[in-house]
């Protein structure tokens, strides 16, 4: 099994609506630790108020895999990826809910003692939850430990 820091990231993608921007799966025999979640805008120069949110999911969305990236080790990650949700997961209890403005982008780095724990199996999806005023390019991601 993977140890180790890993990033699963939305690299610039035009988005338009509320949806989930990156969705993280641990693997069946580990927990997954969230260390760091974000959202940057890479294009707008106009002000726009979003919410973000960080939700458990009962079940996976359908989006484009991406494979994390390992910052810390050689070792393959456990845990799944899927970016730019096309189809929601089913949602779960919202852990986190922010308003940020879209020039400054949001970041979010907990504590120890806040951070988010993914039990085996179990999904947590970064959503933007209220839709942009046009479309914007925006990467999105999450640090993780296994």
């Amino acid at each position: 099994m993977a140890a180790g820091v890993y990033v699963a990231q939305m690299e610039g993608v035009s988005v338009s609506a509320s949806k989930t921007l990156v969705e993280l799966g641990a693997p069946s025999s580990a927990v997954v630790r969230v260390l760091r979640a974000w959202i940057g805008n890479t294009d707008v120069e106009t002000s726009n108020q979003l919410r973000v949110q960080i939700l458990r999911q009962s079940a996976s969305g359908t989006g484009t895999s991406f494979t994390p990236k390992p910052l810390t080790s050689t070792a393959t990650a456990g845990a799944t990826c899927e970016t730019n949700c096309t189809a929601e997961g089913t949602a779960g209890n919202i852990l986190v809910d922010e308003g940020f403005n879209i020039l400054n982008g949001w970041l979010w780095v907990p504590t120890p003692e806040e951070r988010i724990v993914i039990p085996p199996s179990g999904f947590l999806g970064l959503k933007l939850a209220s839709a942009p005023a046009s479309a914007v390019v925006l990467s999105a991601g999450f640090i993780f430990e296994e």
